[in-house]
């Protein structure tokens, strides 16, 4: 198990600012819906 995970360690939660921060400075963006995350990105 990687420990670096772990829920009991906790976090500063910037993970899916900045992921959604990337896929907006690329033109797509990231959602998120209950559970799942969306990632969308221009093609081409």
């Amino acid at each position: 198990m990687d420990t670096a995970r772990r829920r009991d360690r906790g976090g500063s939660g910037l993970g899916l600012t900045i992921a959604r921060g990337l896929a907006r400075a690329h033109g797509g963006d990231l959602t998120c819906e209950a559970s799942g995350f969306r990632l969308t990105l221009p093609y081409g």
